[in-house]
């Protein structure tokens, strides 16, 4: 065999071997439409930082708590009224609607994301559209709220915070993940509108990865029964971005 056709044939798995090299372990538009407000993949290397206990750390206030009840037990958040006013506002005006009452955690990646809010998850007959759909208190999609400087700005994702899913800048709508793991989290930018906070609950977030027996969109996704919400403190004032929302 010839070295010239040894060194083609090389160039050529070379080329082969190029067209997904730089794709995310687990990219959602691979499987999913485009609009799929999963835009999150963990990173191809976790970051060495481990997650740490949040509750010893300066944090952000909880101005609500919310429950998230499910089938495999209760998910307690603690949320960040002053953080992010508008995105609050929204998941507790979406939770007194009973908006979530049967929605589906529609996706799930181990060590990284448990995503729920689509209503279209509600159907199975539309499967193949779950991540797609979204809905708001204000008539429309909403500008992010991303302060670097904010008490959850500064924490980041880490394991138990819960921050908004979307499909580019200001297109925040119902669709929320709750971080697995702060190791996963730590690979993410800052795009996604932290509000939260696991209190009680990551092991019943983990059986719901249990549940899914590794389908990142499982067909009899663990549901969401209800969510209940209690005001702690009013929220205070603030000059974030997000107050002037884009609403479509």
């Amino acid at each position: 065999m010839s070295q010239r056709f040894l060194l083609s044939l090389a160039l050529a798995l070379l080329v082969a071997g190029c067209g997904k090299g730089n794709q995310p372990a687990s990219d959602p538009s691979a499987a999913r439409n485009s609009s799929d407000t999963a835009q999150l993949a963990p990173p191809a290397t976790p970051s060495t930082v481990s997650p740490t206990d949040t509750a010893t750390q300066s944090g952000p206030v909880a101005t609500h708590t919310a429950v998230i009840y499910t089938g495999l037990g209760a998910i307690e958040l603690e949320l960040y009224g002053n953080d992010a006013p508008k995105t609050v506002e929204n998941f507790v005006g979406l939770s007194k609607k009973n908006f979530y009452n049967g929605i589906g955690f529609h996706r799930v990646v181990p060590g990284f994301v448990i995503q729920a809010g689509d209503p279209l998850s509600k159907d199975p007959k539309q499967y193949d559209k779950w991540g797609t759909g979204s809905e708001s208190i204000y008539g429309g999609e909403f500008a992010d709220e991303l302060n670097p400087a904010s008490p959850s700005g500064k924490r980041g994702y880490v394991t138990g915070a819960v921050a908004m899913a979307n499909h580019g800048p200001n297109t925040n709508g119902s669709q929320f993940f709750i971080v697995l793991d702060g190791r996963g989290g730590s690979g993410l930018t800052f795009s996604y509108t932290i509000f939260g906070l696991v209190r009680k609950g990551m092991e019943v977030a983990n059986k719901i990865v249990e549940a899914a027996n590794n389908v990142e969109v499982p067909k009899n996704p663990v549901r969401i029964d209800s969510v209940s919400v209690t005001a702690l403190q009013p929220a205070e004032p603030t000059s974030s971005p997000a107050t002037g929302a884009n609403v479509k």
